[in-house]
């Protein structure tokens, strides 16, 4: 019981006055807003900030986050509707999302958190030399009919937005192909925006889908293509690049089975050197995937320091270490998502239902050592 007092032969307790107190004695909770932050060395990296926000708990799923607070392109109509790739966190009374890459040059975007919206144009950056496509991987000539995508690398950071208006494909009479690539309104670019992942079709590539049979495949056996890049393609500074780019290749029999490790050629390095350890494929493969699913450890899991480079048209790899080699066993850990250029990892044939990928169900990614100890010099 609170405090009381007599009157009139009663007794009456003080809560009452108390309580009408409260709300004069406390100033009200602020209201929330939405803002846009950015680093002030780099304006292209932002994200977005909402705060104050009191007895607040963050979805756990993406797409509830998604329809929390969004962030989408404002002047795109192939991508305004849908959200950024990024993601959320919550500390200390700030709602944060943070794009997963940095912010096209010359593009609005509007972030959105119940009523609240703001917009952000992002700068463009100071014109440099003329971008240019350095290469585009697979680099070979010869490729397999179910070919499931190719690798574009620029000397520069790009756009995103319409990439696909400037990537063709003709066949050996120079007519184009018709819709053989997979355009995602999310461009597939790596952070630094200079290397595009061009998707070929999987329905056409998927022997028994609708696309396949109705379309068939994007590539037939035996015949010539190329690949053409236009240079009216912008990079990130608004400029155009400084000249198209094309790659010749003829398309080869399918491929539908998968690397195998215990068929690949190691070429083990001596110890007190910095030779490379070298891996013959016997065939190419990924370049990005092997790039990153290829790492040298230590027995107790440490990461060896160097770097990683592909020969051969992407059928060799090497590792060139960053100190001369110790005379220890070490271990070459090989992901097992690892895929040749038709998609087949050493976990599954691209072919194979989703759903039979062990990663859909929480499971980590499945991965094998390869033992080795560095030569002893003679």
């Amino acid at each position: 019981m609170g405090p009381a007092f007599i009157f009139n032969g009663e007794l009456r307790l003080r809560w009452l006055p108390v309580l009408l107190l409260l709300p004069s004695a406390f100033p009200a909770a602020a209201e929330p807003t939405l803002r846009w932050v950015s680093n002030p060395e780099i304006p292209c990296q932002a994200w977005v900030e909402v705060a104050p926000l009191e007895n607040f708990s963050l979805p756990t799923s993406k797409e509830a986050q998604n329809k929390l607070l969004s962030v989408r392109v404002a002047n795109s109509a192939a991508a305004r509707h849908l959200p950024m790739a990024g993601s959320h966190s919550f500390a200390k009374g700030t709602l944060k999302f943070r794009p997963l890459f940095p912010l096209d040059p010359g593009l609005r975007y509007t972030a959105k958190y119940k009523l609240l919206s703001a917009s952000i144009t992002a700068p463009k950056r100071p014109p440099g030399p003329p971008n240019k496509v350095t290469r585009v991987t697979p680099s070979t000539g010869i490729l397999p009919l179910n070919l499931l995508k190719f690798y574009l690398h620029f000397s520069a950071p790009m756009t995103r937005g319409d990439s696909y208006e400037h990537i063709h494909l003709h066949d050996r009479k120079g007519r184009r192909v018709a819709d053989p690539f997979l355009e995602l309104p999310e461009e597939l670019w790596n952070p630094g925006m200079t290397r595009l992942t061009a998707l070929l079709d999987p329905g056409r590539i998927k022997r028994g889908l609708l696309p396949n049979q109705e379309l068939g495949a994007v590539f037939e056996k035996d015949q010539p293509y190329t690949l053409s890049i236009d240079r009216a393609w912008k990079d990130a500074t608004g400029q155009p690049l400084g000249q198209s780019f094309t790659k010749s290749f003829r398309a080869s029999a399918p491929d539908y089975e998968q690397p195998h490790p215990k068929k690949w050629r190691f070429t083990y390095p001596a110890a007190g050197t910095r030779e490379p350890l070298r891996i013959s494929f016997g065939e190419p493969l990924d370049a990005a995937l092997a790039a990153r699913f290829l790492t040298v450890n230590l027995p107790s899991n440490i990461s060896l320091e160097g770097i990683t480079s592909l020969s051969a048209q992407e059928s060799i790899w090497e590792f060139h270490p960053a100190k001369p080699w110790a005379a220890l066993p070490h271990e070459l850990r090989i992901d097992h998502r690892l895929e040749d250029l038709a998609g087949n990892s050493i976990e599954r044939l691209f072919e194979e239902g989703l759903d039979k990928h062990p990663e859909r169900a929480g499971a980590p990614p499945a991965h094998s050592l390869h033992k080795f100890s560095p030569k002893s010099p003679k």
